[in-house]
């Protein structure tokens, strides 16, 4: 899944935190959620993911930021100052396939993946990027995201049942941009 099931929250967030997805993305998401914990399983609910991919998503972020800077030479970016929690492709990998391997010793039925540690402004990833592809960067504050989150994603109940996320943003934004 993803955290976009927790819709527009600000501050800090976690499991238990009250679902209230606004975009039809998020709600199929949420629907997948109860249907997968109906059914025994277990959610996980995954922060932005970063990676090369045979088919890339440019609606997601760090992605469309790169590619207009690549290929227009500029990039907008609006509410600059709203954090944002991204994973890595081979974090996101990891965490799936330690979840099957642990199935049964999963306590939770719903767990957040991501960490504390990649979490950066919208305006830092887009500096971040520049300083790799060049380009001229726009930040628009008087225009908001559609989605509304300014909160942070607390992962914690994942950590303690003893999975790391380890490339952590400085490496991973270098390695899939």
């Amino acid at each position: 899944s993803t955290e976009s099931v927790y819709g527009p929250h600000k501050g800090k967030i976690d499991e238990d935190t009250r679902p209230a997805p606004n975009s039809i993305y998020a709600k199929s998401k949420y629907g997948g959620d109860w249907a997968v914990r109906r059914a025994g399983g277990r959610v996980l609910r995954f922060v932005t993911c970063i990676g090369p991919s045979p088919a890339m998503r440019l609606n997601l972020l760090p992605h469309e930021i790169a590619h207009d800077l690549l290929t227009r030479k500029v990039a907008t970016v609006y509410e600059g100052n709203a954090p944002r929690n991204f994973i890595d492709i081979e974090d996101f990998c990891g965490a799936l396939i330690w979840a099957l391997m642990n199935f049964h010793e999963l306590e939770h039925d719903v767990y957040n993946v991501g960490t504390f540690q990649n979490v950066m402004s919208k305006k830092e990833l887009a500096e971040e990027i520049q300083k790799l592809t060049g380009g001229d960067l726009v930040f628009l504050e008087y225009k908001k995201d559609e989605d509304g989150r300014e909160y942070l994603l607390d992962c914690v109940r994942l950590e303690q049942a003893v999975f790391r996320v380890t490339y952590l943003k400085e490496r991973g934004t270098r390695k899939n941009i």
